[in-house]
């Protein structure tokens, strides 16, 4: 668990995708309404004690429509928590109709929240947390400066994701349906005052987060 601010935490955890080991990041989020979970993924019996030594996780948020694997078994470890689905979850995973979709009033946990228009297949939110200053991303952007593994240094390369921070050719190429919509959404998310960028996977960027932003979704 790495400690961003005060009251806030990224958890990285092992992801594989077609055999390439891209990782996936869980962020925690504390405040006097409990604990929030924003992309669970796969949590040992370690990692849900460690969370729980934080307080009752009360919330659970599946961010956008493809980070889901992990919700039905984060919503097992921590039955008392609110779940929150992205916009057109329910529809893709019925075993979680039911449960709230976003956008919901997230203020208890110092939480602004913004959904990215013009990607249908993903409907991305995105988050940040005003204590902090720290923008929570999903699949939006990948950061990986470098990769030790082969297979997947070569699938960061082929997707524009290496030794770089920013959108992959896949979200520009496949996800992006409608640029308009997509980068009027974006130039929302570059008015918040962000510090620091937490990402779904790769690593996270601690301070100049605004700069790199802008940087990197200036041409998308």
């Amino acid at each position: 668990m790495i400690d961003l601010a005060e009251d806030i935490w990224s958890l990285p955890l092992p992801f594989t995708l077609l055999g390439c080991n891209i990782g996936t990041t869980t962020t925690i989020v504390r405040s006097p309404a409990g604990v929030a979970l924003i992309s669970p993924g796969p949590l040992t019996d370690a990692n849900v004690r460690e969370i729980l030594d934080l307080g009752p996780v009360t919330l659970l948020i599946a961010p956008n429509k493809m980070h889901h694997l992990y919700l039905k078994e984060a919503i097992t470890h921590f039955p008392e928590a609110r779940v929150l689905l992205a916009p057109g979850l329910a529809e893709k995973r019925p075993d979680l109709a039911g449960h709230e979709a976003l956008p919901q009033p997230l203020d208890s946990w110092g939480l602004e929240q913004k959904l990215i228009r013009g990607l249908p297949d993903l409907n991305e939110t995105a988050f940040f947390h005003t204590p902090s200053g720290t923008l929570l991303l999903t699949d939006l952007a990948f950061h990986f400066p470098e990769h030790s593994h082969l297979p997947t240094r070569l699938f960061l390369f082929l997707n524009g994701a290496l030794g770089r921070f920013g959108p992959t050719r896949m979200l520009k190429r496949v996800f992006l349906k409608e640029r308009e919509l997509f980068q009027t959404d974006m130039d929302d998310v570059l008015r918040w005052p962000i510090r620091n960028v937490v990402v779904g996977h790769g690593q996270e960027i601690l301070g100049d987060g605004l700069e790199k932003m802008r940087e990197a979704f200036s041409a998308v």
